[in-house]
């Protein structure tokens, strides 16, 4: 089968559907093509009857105040609730402080004009340039940026921190929002504006032919028939992990001709790891425990923080009190955790939740009525958590974004620069700039 349209989209997630949206906007005659059989991408929602709340095995919160998504928040008449709740810290003595978000701004305060591009953000944890500040607060440090950007301190290069934080106005972390029927509530939203666009689902693209001017994607159909789609552009937002793998990998996409022009850019970003798992407890049972010293009640925590080698970080749901928490983990910790089944996660997620609140795991194990993840790592169509700048990568995202031959145009998170790359936020901000591209590239003689 061979279908002709003006302009072709690899990928449903959020930068797919909203550059298809905008395209179909300016009347383009559209065709989305994406792997899975659900849109969304890394925003995964479930709708468990078993939970009182929506469960996110992907994107959760929408970090700060981004007017990409909270357009769409307001105009699909969403409700976004504040994160609130007590941030504690239980460190190495088990006694519960205020996880000090000061202490981590003090830190990257420190991010000046001086950085060398060649440090790490573990470099920069070493130098002179922290000099004075305690230990306790560098520890902090380290583990926010790498929960964060999902990033090892060793590889992720301090500069793009410098330019991501310099974003913020105030250096440490920012507000934070839920989407309380679900985020993949956005994503309907930006699907429901499609109009006549095509989307095609359990739709796997094999191969991209091109030259200037003509696309031919090659892709395989939900019953194993081969499909053919030609349009003049093509709209690629495949994650950086896709477009990295080996051409005969499962999930990867080969292009005749190669994509030389992105070599460098590639090279010049990498794929986060990330492991984030739920726990469905019959109660809230921790709402009557107290911390060993008995200083503080869990009942009003919203996140713990600990030095925990698997799962560092845990939230619930407030202020919705519901009986979930969710363990989060990035960096090196989540590379610890990739190499261990599902069993072994589970047992260390309830490990590391027992140990924070300090009771017996067989006693946590005992509430647990079930549990959701989602092995981000080594889902083909993804091949990591979001993306990174690594050492020397700064100008990777720009070369990604950038358009060839005004016939492929590229978006996704990985293609925005630091102060919006990986976030649901700059997807969508990269798809619609990728439509303008394409608009623009149509309107030229």
């Amino acid at each position: 089968m061979e279908a002709a349209s003006d302009a072709i989209v690899i990928g449903a997630g959020a930068s797919g559907l909203a550059a298809a949206r905008t395209l179909s906007d300016h009347d383009l005659k559209v065709v989305v093509l994406e792997a899975r059989g659900r849109i969304g991408g890394r925003v995964f929602t479930l709708h468990d009857p078993s939970s009182p709340v929506p469960i996110e095995l992907g994107a959760e919160f929408i970090h700060g105040r981004p007017g990409e998504t909270f357009h769409i928040v307001e105009a699909a008449n969403l409700a976004a609730c504040d994160v609130v709740g007590a941030n504690l810290d239980i460190r190495h003595d088990a006694c519960a402080r205020p996880h000090d978000h000061d202490e981590i701004a003090s830190v990257l305060a420190r991010l000046d004009e001086k950085l060398p591009e060649s440090w790490s953000f573990a470099r920069f944890l070493r130098s002179k340039l922290v000099m004075g500040l305690p230990e306790r607060s560098l520890e902090l440090a380290r583990a926010y940026v790498e929960g964060l950007y999902a990033a090892p301190a060793d590889k992720l290069a301090a500069v793009a921190v410098r330019e991501a934080e310099r974003s913020l106005g105030t250096p440490g972390p920012e507000p934070s929002f839920r989407v309380l029927s679900g985020y993949d509530r956005v994503m309907e939203w930006l699907r429901a504006g499609l109009g006549p666009a095509e989307l095609h689902l359990r739709t796997v693209v094999r191969e991209v032919r091109w030259q200037p001017g003509l696309v031919e994607v090659s892709a395989v159909s939900p019953d194993g028939r081969d499909l053919s789609f030609r349009a003049p552009k093509l709209v690629v937002t495949l994650p950086v992990g896709v477009l990295k793998a080996r051409p005969d990998a499962r999930g990867a996409v080969r292009f005749d001709p190669a994509l030389e022009a992105k070599r460098d850019a590639l090279a010049r970003l990498e794929m986060g790891a990330a492991v984030r798992i739920t726990l469905r407890f019959r109660s809230r049972f921790w709402e009557r425990l107290h911390t060993r010293d008995g200083s503080c009640s869990f009942a009003d925590v919203s996140f713990l923080h600990s030095a925990d080698a698997y799962f560092p970080t845990w939230w619930t749901q407030l202020p919705i009190r519901a009986p979930l928490w969710v363990g989060w983990s990035g960096g090196h910790a989540a590379i610890r955790l990739g190499r261990l089944g599902e069993t072994a996660l589970l047992a260390r997620a309830i490990g590391s939740l027992a140990s924070l609140l300090q009771a017996a795991p067989t006693a946590i194990g005992a509430e647990l009525d079930g549990y959701y993840v989602h092995d981000w790592q080594h889902d083909p169509f993804t091949r990591g958590a979001y993306s990174y700048i690594p050492i020397g990568g700064l100008r990777g995202p720009s070369e990604l974004a950038r358009p060839i031959a005004d016939t492929l145009f590229f978006a996704g998170e990985a293609t925005e620069p630091p102060t919006s790359s990986g976030t649901v936020a700059g997807a969508i901000a990269s798809g619609r700039r990728a439509a303008r591209e394409v608009l623009a590239s149509y309107r030229r003689p």
